[in-house]
């Protein structure tokens, strides 16, 4: 039996076998952790167990739709833990990312699955379903109800199309394939409505965010001739601007817009001195290899770093690597790169 079979059974068995469930998805959750999320909640239900979603932050307000199909309760530091015979970890290649409730969950009793396209994970599950080609976790999840021989119903449905949305950019990465299209196609089958998902994530945006964008843009930075970007948030830029942290989703993407640039980055203050880097790339340049230098991982065109310290220190001590790793001469467009949201 190889190994993918082998998996598929120890999951199948391992879910007929569970009662109570686990499911959760990363820090400041993402429309591919959030979707994934409603998805597999909609499976469990369907095999009659009792799913519990549990994350470490609130659902963002782009996203609030999807607790229209779903609970997604909100786990702070202190509280106890639900208990549970299964645990399953969506989106996320190691455990640091899950917050104050890293800890709890990973010394939890529980089996823990692990469900992931992220190159860098290396099984943090004591079962793990992973494909790092992949084009989001969320496909992965279609997989899997498929694997369950499951109807793709109405809430399943939305949380697959936002997940592999949000993480093909709109249809526009490279890691679009003609198996991702036929998956949308299915879920549009099957009910979904694309320009309303796609008004409710994209399009909603505040006033008052789109001022802070403003700021973010007259602080940007360049090198190598305009094909290195980038910028940063401050805490102080977002409470003078009366914006909410999860509200600066997408700022990266917006610096991929100009001109020549192949490698843009964002910087984000968050709060107990700790800043979250945003890495893209469009050229040959592996911005996973780079962001693994500082604790940070995702995929080769799109990663991410959690560092403590000032975000002027941390920037300075990041760009510095980064241009030093770079050779501004050899940055050229490939014919086709892959591309993530995190």
């Amino acid at each position: 039996m190889g190994d993918e079979m082998k998996i598929n059974f120890e999951l199948k068995d391992l879910l007929e076998a569970s009662g109570r469930i686990i499911i959760t998805t990363h820090m400041n959750p993402d429309g591919d952790g959030l979707g994934s999320e409603l998805a597999m909640w909609r499976i469990l239900k369907y095999l009659n167990k009792t799913p519990i979603i549990l994350n470490t932050h609130p659902v963002p307000a782009n996203y609030s739709f999807l607790q229209d199909y779903a609970p997604f309760n909100v786990f702070k530091k202190g509280d106890k833990i639900p208990d549970a015979d299964t645990l399953i970890v969506l989106d996320i290649s190691n455990w640091e990312r899950l917050g104050d409730m890293a800890e709890p969950l990973r010394n939890m009793q529980a089996k823990k699955i692990c469900i992931d396209h992220h190159p860098s994970n290396a099984g943090i599950g004591d079962l793990n379903y992973l494909n790092p080609d992949a084009s989001s976790t969320g496909e992965l999840v279609y997989e899997i109800a498929g694997l369950l021989d499951l109807k793709i119903d109405d809430a399943m449905g939305v949380g697959i199309y936002t997940a592999i949305l949000t993480d093909t950019g709109a249809f526009k990465y490279s890691n679009t394939t003609p198996s991702v299209h036929r998956i949308a196609a299915q879920l549009i089958e099957s009910g979904v409505c694309p320009p309303i998902i796609y008004e409710k994530i994209y399009e909603q945006k505040s006033v008052n965010r789109m001022k802070l964008l403003g700021k973010v843009l007259e602080r940007l930075n360049s090198a190598c001739e305009g094909r290195v970007v980038w910028s940063g948030v401050t805490l102080s830029m977002l409470e003078s601007a009366g914006v909410k942290y999860e509200e600066t989703e997408g700022f990266i993407d917006l610096l991929g817009f100009i001109g020549n640039v192949q490698v843009y980055l964002l910087f984000l203050e968050q709060k107990e001195g700790l800043v979250k880097i945003s890495l893209r790339s469009k050229n040959s340049f592996d911005v996973n290899r780079f962001a693994i230098k500082f604790n940070g991982g995702g995929h080769s065109h799109a990663a991410g770093i959690l560092m403590s310290g000032n975000i002027e220190m941390v920037e300075e001590k990041v760009v510095s690597s980064l241009l030093s790793d770079l050779e501004c001469s050899s940055l050229d467009f490939g014919t086709c790169f892959r591309s993530a949201n995190l």
